[in-house]
């Protein structure tokens, strides 16, 4: 341990780094050092006489396990590259490549990203003749997947309404295809490794002996599936140490049960808990903010957060008129931040609730002079742009003959002549031969199938490229084996003869494709093209990071875990925006939106603007919303109002000045103190909120007081109770899609159903 000085840590992450043996809860507050803890504990063991090859730490992105990685190497030396670090699906996958035979899955199989999902879904839907317009592909894949992380496989799948019912005839349907294809989803690695890891063998024997410690990182982010995981490969020697926040979970959509780490307790009942409640990110004027706000939960681990950082700025606050008011004045904000104090763009945010809520601000931040450079995170996923994909297709046909998906993706791209008649020859000729498409495809060009010659030649040239690709494939590295597609193919000549910014732009990704792929090479032990196309099959969403220097960064809140950025800006603060209109009947998401709202406070080191407006067009719907019960959470003594810029109408309150009108005034101008709410001496004095002061407020028409929102639940005399999912048309006459749990989809005016 002697390359680790202890004396930089606190006391509580020193209790932590040094509990010896058994269970551990390590409850860390947003910003206290919980990476320090889970890299300075490794080095512990590891300095202890623990094998690293026996030591595992499990996080839920790829950024996070390199940056553990990375941080163990500098504590302990290279001999912590043999730890198993990374995320639970690599974990899994790496697990199946060694051990997957023994549950019948070759160690070749090839991982499907989301994109690849959704596509095997609609041929499975189309296939079993399941219209598209009624029951939406992703919606089915969803489904799935929520029965994957609760361990549910096709076989146990019971769907218990109209819509379960469909799932239930796509998911075995769906399997079988995802065997056929040699090929596993996200959800099939958890599962497939959890079926390993229950089999009365001394393989599972094995495993569970193999690993000493474990540490989990975002506890309260982990599923049913990881969760037995946890436990499985940690039973035997129960040295477990899992990390996380139960304040910060905020992916229940994703399957995350936030009892699992508040029932840890229960389930290891001589578990050690430790409480990392000093911040090291923000002021503790945003700390109380943040406090103020998550208090309101129920189910939650008290906690609370200081800082030796001292109270630092007053929190802005800054009602607006509208959605442009309020993107001009965090343009106007931004560029006066630069101006003023020469703060880099970089250190710059603007969070949302929806992605919806982007254009806008974009639209403002254009249209400064000079324009603010900024960057929108959450659009596509490089990896899922076309020409990406296009050419991780060709590579993944090269690497797995039986991958159906990838042949009829780049089959006629660039195009040469193979239309959609020979492609369901093609099927017609697999499903007679119980073969793979590029196997039926060889039958076809050779006459086997009912050809003519002009669409046999062609698929002949095709299968003639790909035997030459594959025989390439056995002697060249992976980055050479893509440029060699992209020459052989002709889809680089192709993109190169595109002479508009698109087609540039698309080149460049191919460019930024071969550097990954050589940056891939540099830095495996043992580079391999299934080992690329499993590294880009696991890149999540959530790695995808803003790199951009000198640029503001505008991403959903969700987007933002893990982020932190000196000012931050947290928009739409309006009751049906944030919190989201579908959490408002539903007392469990209105706590995971609370989370949410903590989250976004937490980011902002030094100081944090909340604006809300109060109208607002949003999917196609004008609407006048009450300001978020978030605002009313935070103690006035925290903020201060300030004008929206005067480059767009706006009535706000003067600074400092409150009025008797409450929080909904502040729509109108005013806001106002009012009595505390809570108990004893702790009671802080807040804003109270009148839904009657605010209606009449507002001064509304009918027409704006149309009261549908996306995710409102509204019921209709034939089909019953659904969800609204698409609002369309012009107020008072909409037209609403509704999701109806016996019927799908369906569309309907607004005067023909009843808000619930």
């Amino acid at each position: 341990m002697s390359r680790v000085d202890l004396q930089t840590l606190n006391a509580p992450q020193r209790a932590a780094v040094l509990h010896d043996s058994g269970p551990l809860l390590v409850l860390a507050g947003a910003g206290s050092g919980k990476t320090r803890v889970i890299t300075y504990r490794i080095a512990r063991v590891v300095s202890g006489g623990v094998d690293p090859a026996r030591v595992m730490a499990v996080t839920f992105t790829n950024k996070a396990a390199g940056e553990l990685r990375q941080r163990a190497a500098q504590l302990v030396g290279q001999g912590a590259r043999t730890a198993w670090i990374g995320t639970f699906h690599a974990i899994c996958a790496r697990l199946l490549r060694q051990h997957g035979q023994a549950i019948g899955l070759p160690a070749s199989f090839q991982i499907y990203d989301g994109a690849d999902q959704r596509a095997l879904v609609v041929q499975v839907m189309r296939e079993i003749s399941l219209p598209e317009r009624l029951f939406v592909p992703a919606e089915v894949l969803g489904r799935i997947d929520r029965a994957k992380n609760e361990g549910i496989g096709p076989r146990d799948f019971r769907g218990g309404d109209f819509f379960g019912d469909v799932v239930a005839k796509v998911y075995p349907a769906y399997e079988r295809r995802l065997q056929a294809a040699n090929a596993v989803d996200f959800g099939g690695l958890l599962l497939r490794t959890l079926e390993l890891l229950r089999q009365e063998t001394t393989l599972a024997e094995a495993l569970a002996e193999r690993f000493v410690h474990l540490l989990v990182d975002e506890f309260q982010d982990t599923n049913h599936v990881q969760y037995e995981l946890v436990r499985l490969l940690s039973g035997r020697h129960r040295n477990l140490c899992v990390v996380g926040d139960d304040d910060q979970s905020i992916y229940s959509w994703r399957g995350a049960d936030i009892r699992n780490i508040l029932d840890f307790e229960r389930d290891h009942a001589d578990a050690a808990v430790v409480t990392l409640e000093q911040n090291y990110r923000s002021t503790q004027t945003i700390l109380d903010a943040a406090s103020a706000i998550i208090a309101r939960n129920s189910e939650r681990r008290p906690k609370r957060l200081f800082t030796a950082a001292g109270p630092g700025a007053p929190i802005i606050y800054a009602p607006c008129e509208d959605e442009r008011s309020e993107a001009a004045f965090v343009a106007h904000a931004i560029a006066r931040l630069r101006q003023e104090e020469g703060l880099p763009y970089d250190q710059c945010a603007v969070f949302y609730r929806t992605h919806a809520q982007s254009r806008v601000l974009e639209e403002a931040l254009r249209a400064r002079r000079p324009a603010i450079p900024h960057v929108v995170v959450g659009g596509v996923r490089f990896y899922d742009r076309a020409e990406i994909k296009d050419v991780l297709a060709y590579l993944r046909l090269l690497a797995n003959p039986t991958d159906d998906l990838a042949l009829q993706r780049i089959i006629n791209e660039p195009p040469r002549g193979i239309g959609s008649a020979t492609l369901a020859k093609i099927s017609e000729q697999a499903r007679l031969d119980g073969s793979s498409a590029l196997a039926a495809a060889r039958a076809c060009a050779t006459g086997t199938g009912e050809l003519s010659s002009g669409p046999r030649a062609k698929l002949a040239a095709f299968c003639t490229l790909i035997d030459e690709l594959s025989a390439a494939a056995a002697t060249l590295p992976p980055s050479a084996l893509a440029e060699l597609v992209l020459e052989r193919s002709g889809y680089g000549a192709r993109l190169a003869s595109d002479p508009g910014p698109d087609g540039e732009a698309r080149a460049e990704n191919l460019l930024e494709l071969i550097g990954s792929l050589r940056a891939y090479e540099a830095q495996s032990e043992a580079p391999s093209l299934p080992g690329f196309l499993e590294q880009a099959a696991l890149a999540g969403d959530l790695d995808e990071t803003p790199e951009e220097h000198g640029a503001v960064t505008l991403m959903t809140v969700h987007g933002a875990k893990g982020l932190e950025f000196a000012h931050v800006f947290i928009v739409g603060l309006e009751r049906g925006v944030f919190p989201h209109a579908r959490s408002l009947d539903d007392p469990q998401q209105l706590e995971e939106e609370r989370r949410l709202a903590y989250v976004a406070v937490t980011r902002a080191r030094q100081r944090l603007y909340l604006c809300h407006a109060r109208r607002r067009w949003l999917f196609g719907q004008q609407q006048v919303n009450a300001p978020s019960e978030f605002l009313t959470d935070v103690p006035r003594r925290l903020l201060q109002t300030e004008s929206a810029f005067s480059g767009h109408a706006a009535a706000v309150t003067p600074r400092g000045a409150f009025d008797r009108s409450g929080v909904r005034g502040a729509a109108r101008g005013a806001t106002r103190p009012a009595g505390a709410r809570g108990g004893g001496d702790q009671a802080e004095e807040r804003w109270v909120d009148s839904d009657e002061d605010f209606d009449q407020s507002a001064g509304a028409s009918d027409e704006l007081t149309t009261n549908f929102r996306i995710g409102m639940r509204v019921r209709h005399a034939k089909f019953g109770v659904g969800s609204i999912r698409m609002i369309g048309g012009t107020p008072p006459h909409l037209n609403l899609t509704i999701h109806f749990g016996e019927v799908g989809p369906r569309t309907i005016r607004s005067e023909f159903v009843l808000p619930l």
